[in-house]
């Protein structure tokens, strides 16, 4: 997962398919977001990652949105962004 984030351009991660990289420690020093229900917990487990509750956040190359509806936000937001 590290090695996968380090060489892309772009990481995008939709609802709780940010679980993987928040376990391999991806999120750490970031703003993210996720499932507005699941916000609270995430913060207690990653107290050095700032979690919003918002439909999606960029920071840097690192996409994430909170739940599987926002994440057509997310990629929306990330094609105006690039393209």
């Amino acid at each position: 997962m590290k090695k996968s984030y380090e060489e892309s351009s772009a990481f995008i991660t939709v609802c709780f398919g940010m679980l993987g990289p928040m376990m391999a420690g991806l999120f750490e020093g970031k703003t993210v977001t996720a499932p507005r229900f699941a916000l609270d917990g995430f913060k207690a487990v990653t107290p050095n990652t700032t979690w919003v509750d918002k439909r999606w956040v960029q920071d840097g190359k690192l996409w994430t949105s909170g739940t599987l509806l926002n994440g057509l936000d997310v990629v929306s937001a990330f094609i105006q962004h690039t393209w």
